[in-house]
């Protein structure tokens, strides 16, 4: 069987939907304000910072927290790529081409 298949990624997209949606509720909408105010060097901040957790993590063999597992980072990162794109997508950025 392999270990890349739909089901699985199926599986993985929905939890981060569910994550989408928690986050949203618990902290608003942060990311896109931070995007509004700053421009696109705040999506690259949080991306860049979620890349270097999880390169630390594999690195140096560290399984992370109860509440951030190097999958959670992983998901956010891919979370926070998908949420740059439909922002640009839906016109969000001025200055880089989509």
């Amino acid at each position: 069987m392999s270990k890349v298949n739909e089901k699985d990624i199926c599986k993985a997209l929905n939890i981060m939907r569910d994550t989408f949606v928690l986050k949203n509720k618990k902290y608003g909408n942060s990311f896109e304000i931070s995007l509004d105010k700053y421009g696109i060097i705040a999506a690259l901040t949080r991306i860049s910072d979620k890349f270097n957790r999880a390169e630390n993590l594999i690195l140096t063999n560290d399984a992370g927290t109860s509440d951030e597992t190097l999958m959670d980072t992983l998901l956010d990162l891919a979370n926070y790529c998908v949420m740059t794109a439909v922002y640009m997508k839906n016109g969000g950025v001025d200055n880089v081409r989509n």
